[in-house]
């Protein structure tokens, strides 16, 4: 669902990488995880954050399997893998980004279109899911005339100062949009495994965890900033006070939670090219193919 409805401390830019080579997952399984990640699928990491340090991580790429990996976190820096792994399978890698609000994730994920990627935008879908006859119709019903604009659409603004501050009319929103969500994540998976001009698949998804949409992510890289960056964008982008941005935060998990599922945490403190370099970083660390010609200058 769209946002429209404690960050690590670093001095710049870099990834925060456990780089066990992806393993397949069932390409069709979105929308099966609870919302808590399902048995096994989560590993908990810790990295260091200052430039030259070093942490130990622990990732699970699928149910009990967890591999060891040591991190470096200075600008562009990954790390090199301990764990023996496969190589990645014929089926496109699908990597996940998700983050707090205000941090970057859809520059993020707009990066790694570039350098290959599908993407799938949850956003999209939500907004996309809110012009559909039957859920407009029920929103209407439940909400009332004064949730539509001039034209019929759903007013989203109107509509976000209701669930927002109401999570028992969040939840009914949810459940009106969310099934039409995960069918179209399912075709948007299939299209994207069968485009010969993309290497591997991008999701980005705010609440891909919170809504249990991870079932078929490979790997999730957490993009993050500095609170008050993050504050003064949703600010400028959005218009948002300090009371708005506090209630879509409030729905959604606490960001060390979110940490704990991540493969890696990617900082974005405002330069796309070292954004860029370290996402390059990440996927070569991975093993994911990159389109020819997509990477950047080193």
């Amino acid at each position: 669902m769209s946002s429209d409805y404690a960050p690590a401390a670093a001095a710049s830019n870099g990834a925060q990488v456990a780089a066990e080579p992806v393993a397949a997952a069932e390409p069709d399984a979105i929308g099966q995880a609870a919302a808590a990640g399902g048995p096994g699928s989560a590993g908990q990491s810790q990295t260091a954050s200052g430039p030259g340090s070093a942490g130990q991580s622990q990732t699970a790429s699928g149910p009990g399997s967890a591999g060891q990996s040591q991190t470096a976190s200075g600008p562009g820096s990954v790390s090199q893998s301990q764990a023996a792994g496969a190589a990645v399978p014929p089926r496109k890698a699908v990597v996940a980004v998700i983050g707090p609000l205000g941090a970057g994730k859809s520059t993020a994920a707009r990066l790694l279109v570039e350098l290959g990627g599908w993407l799938i935008d949850g956003d999209a879908l939500g907004h996309e899911a809110l012009r559909q006859p039957d859920i407009r119709e029920a929103v209407r019903r439940r909400w009332g005339p004064a949730v539509l604009l001039p034209d019929g659409e759903v007013n989203r603004r109107a509509l976000a100062q209701i669930v927002f501050a109401r999570p028992e009319e969040r939840h009914y929103l949810e459940s009106l949009v969310f099934p039409y969500i995960v069918r179209r994540m399912r075709e948007e998976l299939a299209r994207g495994q069968g485009d010969p001009q993309t290497t591997f698949i991008v999701i980005d998804a705010a609440i891909l965890l919170e809504a249990g949409w991870q079932e078929p992510v490979d790997r999730i890289v957490y993009v993050d900033a500095p609170a008050e960056l993050r504050r003064a964008r949703l600010t400028a982008r959005s218009g948002w006070s300090e009371q708005d941005i506090a209630a879509r935060e409030a729905a959604q998990w606490p960001p060390e939670r979110k940490k704990a599922y991540a493969d890696a945490v990617v900082l974005n403190t405002g330069d796309p090219q070292q954004l860029r370099r370290d996402l390059e970083h990440l996927l070569a660390a991975w093993g994911i193919p990159l389109r020819p010609g997509g990477a950047c200058s080193p």
